[in-house]
């Protein structure tokens, strides 16, 4: 499944003032991960912009064995 031009870009959203934009030079499956691929870039955007805490290196274990059982 490929997401159109028009999926990924709406003008009304790209022109709302609350909301960050960011290009990512990716594929469909390295940003939403498949059975072999876990989203690895959309994990690290997410942290970036503080929309998902970075991951304490005491549950770093914890956190890929969750990753590894999701995906």
């Amino acid at each position: 499944m490929f997401f159109s031009l028009i999926e990924i870009h709406h003008p009304k959203m790209d022109s709302c003032s609350t909301i960050t934009s960011v290009r990512i030079d990716s594929g469909h499956v390295e940003i939403v991960g498949n059975e072999n691929i876990v989203p690895r870039k959309l994990l690290s955007i997410l942290q970036e912009y503080g929309m998902l805490s970075y991951t304490p290196v005491d549950r770093k274990g914890a956190f890929e064995r969750l990753l590894a059982e999701l995906y």
